[in-house]
């Protein structure tokens, strides 16, 4: 199972339409680490917080990144032992959605978890 979270912008009540900017996967293997970085909620239940937009997910999300860089040995304590993801793979799919909420700031955050 995993969390894929997207970005839309152009959306319109009224006909449904909307267009995707981003789309971002991770596994919820990964879970442990979004919670010891305080992004869990930011990322897998955004509208629980009263995020919708990408800006406001952002600063969350650099405030946990910032975390995880800085202690990369920590956080790769909570890696699943499974093997089914990665300190560098969650660092990736962070990296790709902070870029993608900074190029698009008012796009429409969803996660479906």
């Amino acid at each position: 199972m995993s969390l894929t979270v997207y970005l839309y912008e152009n959306c319109c009540d009224a006909c449904g339409r909307k267009d995707r900017v981003h789309r971002g996967n991770v596994t919820h293997n990964l879970v442990p680490m979004a919670v010891e970085a305080d992004i869990y909620k930011p990322l897998w239940r955004p509208d629980e917080v009263g995020i919708t937009k990408a800006s406001e997910v952002l600063a969350a999300l650099e405030k946990g990144y910032a975390d995880i860089r800085a202690r990369p040995e920590h956080y790769k304590k909570f890696q699943p032992p499974n093997g089914w993801g990665s300190y560098e793979g969650f660092v990736i799919f962070l990296a790709h959605y902070m870029a993608g909420c900074n190029e698009h700031p008012n796009a429409i955050v969803e996660a479906d978890r």
